[in-house]
């Protein structure tokens, strides 16, 4: 009996300890916002020209990172399977260009890079 105890306990155990670890990162308004000034913070005036919503109105969003190419180029193995962040601002030149999108570590909140417009 205390063998199939001691059993069911570390099956327990086992169980939360691995729920504790895929715990994911939540996005709350506060967080959005946030985020976008963090994200709005970073983009170069000549650019804002081109955004053509308020910057309040980013569209804020997480991913998981998987080798995602992410300017500028650095080694980022350390983010992989990491969540982060993505701020994107619609632009004016979206058809041409695709939208500004800022990526945000959310654990330090810096800013790890751009997706590449093309």
């Amino acid at each position: 009996m205390l063998k199939k105890s001691l059993m069911l306990l570390f099956t327990v155990c086992i169980f939360v300890l691995s729920a504790c670890q895929d715990e994911q990162f939540v996005l709350t308004d506060d967080n959005k916002s946030k985020y976008s000034e963090i994200a709005w913070n970073t983009i170069e005036t000549e650019q804002r020209k081109h955004i053509v919503k308020n910057w309040t109105e980013a569209d804020v969003s997480t991913f998981v990172y998987k080798d995602q190419w992410i300017v500028p180029q650095k080694d980022r193995s350390h983010l992989k399977k990491q969540e982060l962040v993505s701020v994107s601002f619609s632009t004016d030149q979206d058809g041409l260009l695709g939208p500004i999108v800022v990526v945000i570590n959310p654990e330090d909140d810096a800013i790890v890079g751009y997706f590449p417009r093309d």
